[in-house]
Formats: structure tokens, C-alpha cells, sequence
């Protein structure tokens, strides 16, 4: 009986899978993404994709730039894929993260109503900025 390859015996991962779809909707070969990201054997990037070996995580906010990836998905397929045990207590550091105050939320209604809500550059215009500071003031003037 014939050894399988390594890859046959894996079970491909969520990570591996987003990796590969980052990879194909950026045109990028295996060859080219090993470069970039410090590889000299382009079977480094088969092997992650297959799930026959761990990504270093060292490298994900490279990868990250060089799939033009969603940091976040990419980091909780990683989790999901390399340290299951860890996903509650990320899940948990990110959503407090991302949580907006009563504060800020007013701070971006200004910054929409006076903008329209076209979501321009902040320094795209000068009059963007004074529009800001204008509803600002308004928003402030009975304190």
C-alpha cells in the first residue's frame, strides 16, 4: 500500500480556504505570495492552504496587507484553525474593542450631517473640516 502525501491525510481549515480565495480575487500565484512574505519555497503557501501547516502568526498582519483581507475574519479563522481553545476569550477581547460609546456615536452623527453623509476624506477639503467644526459648535453651544 502507497503512503499517502501529507496533504491527503489534513483536513482543510476555514483559514486555508479565505487564504486561497484572498489569493485568487488578488491574482497572486503561490510563488508570488511566498516571496512577499519571506518564502523561498512557494509549497509553503499549498501547505497552508491545505491545512498541512500552521500559518505563523508572526506574519498574518503581512498577509493581511498582501490579500487585502478583512483583519479581523483573517484573525478569527486563524483562531478557529490553530488555537480553538483561545476563540471565547478573543471573541471576547475583540467585541469590547469594538464597542462605541454614547460619546462617539454622537461624535460621528456631526461628522455625517456635515458631510451629508458622503463619508469624504477628513482632509479631502478644508471645507470639510470647517463644516465639522461648524456642527460642532452647534451641537456645543448650549453647554
Amino acid at each position: 500500500m502507497a503512503n499517502p502525501t501529507p496533504s491527503s491525510d489534513v483536513k482543510r481549515n476555514p483559514f486555508g480556504d479565505y487564504f486561497e480565495e484572498r489569493q485568487l480575487k488578488m491574482g497572486l500565484t503561490n510563488r508570488e505570495m511566498a516571496s512577499h512574505l519571506g518564502y523561498k519555497n512557494a509549497n509553503f503557501i499549498s501547505m497552508v492552504k491545505s491545512g498541512a501547516t500552521r500559518f505563523p502568526l508572526i506574519k498574518l498582519a503581512q498577509a493581511r496587507a498582501l490579500l487585502d483581507a478583512d483583519m479581523v475574519k483573517l484573525f478569527q479563522l486563524y483562531i478557529d484553525a490553530y488555537m480553538p481553545e483561545t476563540r471565547s476569550l478573543f471573541d471576547q477581547i475583540l467585541s469590547e474593542k469594538t464597542q462605541v460609546t454614547a460619546n462617539e456615536l454622537a461624535v460621528l452623527e456631526v461628522w455625517r450631517t456635515a458631510t451629508d453623509y458622503k463619508d469624504p476624506a477628513i482632509t479631502q477639503s478644508k471645507d470639510n473640516v470647517e463644516r465639522v467644526l461648524e456642527k460642532f459648535r452647534e451641537a456645543t453651544a448650549d453647554l
